[in-house]
């Protein structure tokens, strides 16, 4: 099996998401072992059930304006470390768009 991957964490990709209904959303990967990915979903708004305080712990702000990712960002977002989302190499790749790897997260 081919473990070599251009897949890295920390780097933010176009990804399909497998929810109720399909959406295109961002995904910021934060593990790799080819050939599965496992990464946090990006939204662009907060939940309401997310609100709770107990749960906002849970939720990181990405300020537009201070990442290489600001371009397909409309405005501020959050990462949502509620729960890890596994993801294949295809997924990552077989996208509208022709960039795959959009930015990585600064710190």
């Amino acid at each position: 099996m081919n473990t070599q991957t251009p897949i890295q964490i920390w780097q933010v990709y176009y990804f399909k998401c497998h929810c109720t209904l399909p959406l295109e959303k961002y995904v910021v990967i934060v593990y790799v072992e080819p050939p599965k990915f496992f990464g946090f979903l990006i939204n662009s708004e907060m939940n309401d059930y997310i609100i709770r305080q107990n749960l906002q712990v849970c939720e990181v702000l990405i300020k537009r304006d201070q990442h290489a990712f600001k371009k397909p960002l409309k405005k501020d977002s959050y990462v949502d470390c509620r729960e890890i989302c596994p993801v294949s190499e295809s997924e990552l790749f077989n996208l509208r768009h022709k960039k795959m790897i959009l930015s990585q997260l600064s710190q």
